[in-house]
């Protein structure tokens, strides 16, 4: 059912680890290829999504919404510094049904240095394969019910007591609160998330309010972790994967050429770069372009594009 209240609610960073899997599941506890299931305790979160529309709330039927977030030790999946490259554990999406409702079955989530417990979320509506929004936020919740959970459920009662909580946390938000129950056998949690879509149409950057993330960069891997090489990348070109051009995951070639930042969105490169290089991260569509030209230029085989299905045809 739509949010009685028509108030939109406070985007915030995606962070580092957000990696488009195109899972479409609602059971994200396990790995899709090695079956292993995500030890914690069952968590079933219910998401509804409504939008602005002449000043009265309307359910978003068809939007697409990811979910991702760390596991039980706070250790995120496919993320190099963590050493989850390959694995796509406590990631997925659905696709919101007539009334915007998505529901999910995962675990409640640990914690890491400088974190309160959270769980990211990505609301997106596509024409095709075009992003034409994108809203990114965060889930928190109620720290007594959190601390109940830690100190009886394994594994997270054989971790030292959590440092930062709701009250320390500097991203966290009030509004972004669960409604939570802790059922002993699982927990359940829901939340109404209401989107103005005008913020959000897709320009320059496929998340309006945060291209860069800078605000988790001190994160627990935050600032080692950049993207995921593919296996076929060419190595002789020095430097590091560049995380501010489009993520090269298994279908374009990463910038291997350091960077020197110049301002907080605005990044410059050596001369060899690659010829994206002006380009900052665009919706995928136009990324899937720029994949396509670089593959031709370096005369290496097209590979294989992953595109979200159309919405509502």
């Amino acid at each position: 059912m739509a949010r009685p209240t028509c108030t939109p609610n406070p985007s915030q960073t995606e962070g580092p680890h957000w990696v488009d899997e195109m899972l479409n599941r609602a059971d994200i506890r396990s790995d899709p290829v090695s079956r292993v299931v995500q030890q914690g305790l069952p968590l079933r979160l219910a998401l509804n999504v409504s939008e602005i529309q002449a000043g009265s709330c309307s359910p978003v039927s068809g939007c697409y919404v990811n979910i991702w977030h760390c596991n039980a030790l706070g250790v995120y999946s496919d993320v190099q510094a963590q050493g989850t490259v390959g694995q796509r554990f406590l990631r997925g999406y659905q696709a919101a049904d007539s009334q915007g409702n998505v529901r999910f079955l995962t675990i409640y989530p640990g914690f890491y240095n400088g974190r309160t417990v959270h769980i990211h979320f990505r609301v997106r509506k596509f024409s095709g394969s075009q992003t034409t929004f994108s809203f990114v936020s965060q889930l928190y919740f109620n720290d007594t019910v959190t601390t109940g959970v830690f100190q009886r459920v394994a594994p997270y009662s054989s971790r030292t007591a959590r440092t930062t909580t709701n009250s320390n946390d500097g991203i966290y938000s009030s509004a972004m609160l669960l409604r939570l129950a802790d059922n002993t056998s699982h927990a359940s949690a829901s939340f109404n998330n209401v989107i103005n879509a005008n913020p959000g149409l897709a320009g320059l950057d496929t998340t309006p309010t945060d291209p860069d993330s800078l605000e988790h960069q001190l994160d627990f891997g935050g600032a080692r972790r950049l993207w995921r090489l593919p296996d076929s990348a060419p190595t002789e070109r020095p430097g590091y994967p560049c995380p501010w051009c489009p993520r090269p995951r298994r279908t374009s070639l990463p910038c291997r050429t350091p960077l020197t930042r110049s301002a907080p969105n605005v990044h410059t490169h050596t001369p060899n770069h690659h010829p994206v290089a002006a380009l900052d991260r665009r919706p995928r569509a136009r990324a899937c372009e720029r994949r396509r030209s670089l593959e031709q230029t370096l005369r290496t085989p097209p590979r294989e594009q992953r595109v979200p299905p159309p919405v509502g045809g």
